[in-house]
């Protein structure tokens, strides 16, 4: 299964059935095509996000992006490349929110 065309509707189930083993053969593709273009980025992702609600995953975002701004080491093509990195696990209401919170950080 090509990466692009794989839909979760809830990244922490999918981080879940990982950790779990429990992944069906065209999640384990999809996650090993996401593992083989974003190496061990992805996994350092998964790792730092995966037990946060919405609410808490948003809250961080902005956290880190404030942080940046201050440090002067912001760089918007960062945020494509995240957002471009993880958009595949996302849902089309999950994809828009994203872009949405991209748009005010921008």
């Amino acid at each position: 299964m090509d990466i692009k065309n794989y839909n979760n509707t809830n990244v922490n189930d999918f981080v879940k059935k990982a950790q779990d083993n429990n992944l069906t053969n065209e999640e384990e593709n999809a996650l090993n095509d996401l593992k083989d273009k974003y190496g061990s980025q992805i996994e350092d992702l998964i790792g730092k996000f995966q037990n946060m609600n919405e609410a808490e995953l948003i809250t961080e975002v902005f956290k880190i992006i404030n942080e940046k701004k201050r440090n002067g080491t912001f760089d918007p093509n960062e945020i494509d490349k995240l957002a471009e990195m993880i958009k595949p696990l996302l849902s089309e209401e999950q994809k828009k929110k994203m872009e949405q919170l991209i748009n005010l950080i921008k």
